[in-house]
C-alpha cells in the first residue's frame, strides 16, 4: 500500500521522466521537445564540468562566454543544430543533437 501511495504521489514526474527518455532516444517524434530536453542535458553537463550557464544567458550568449577553443566548435555545431529543431521544428536536426553531446561532452571531459 505504501509503495502505491509514493508511485501515486510521484506520478506526474515519473511520466515526465519516461516521455522524456523515449523522446531523447527519437527525437524525431517531437524535435521542439527533443532539443530543449537535449540543450537542458548539455548544460547541466557543462555546468558539473565547471562552465555553468547563466539563466539569462541565451545560447549565443553562453557560447561567447567559452574560452576553450576546443570546446566551442563542438558546441557551436550543438547549438547551431538545437536551434534548427527547437525554432524551426527540424527533425533531421534533432536527430543530430544526441551525437553532438556526446562530442562536447568528450572534449569537456579532457
Amino acid at each position: 500500500m505504501a509503495l502505491l501511495l509514493v508511485l501515486a504521489a510521484n506520478a506526474r514526474r515519473l511520466w515526465r521522466a519516461f516521455r522524456n527518455r523515449r523522446l531523447a532516444a527519437r527525437p524525431e517524434k517531437s524535435p521542439s521537445l527533443a532539443a530543449t530536453i537535449w540543450y537542458e542535458r548539455v548544460t547541466r553537463m557543462l555546468a558539473r564540468k565547471g562552465r555553468p550557464k547563466s539563466p539569462a544567458q541565451t545560447p549565443a550568449e553562453f557560447l561567447t562566454c567559452i574560452q576553450d577553443d576546443a570546446l566551442r566548435e563542438p558546441f557551436a555545431k550543438f547549438i547551431q543544430h538545437y536551434e534548427s529543431a527547437r525554432f524551426g521544428g527540424s527533425a533531421e536536426d534533432a536527430q543530430r543533437l544526441p551525437d553532438l553531446y556526446e562530442e562536447v561532452s568528450n572534449v569537456a571531459s579532457r
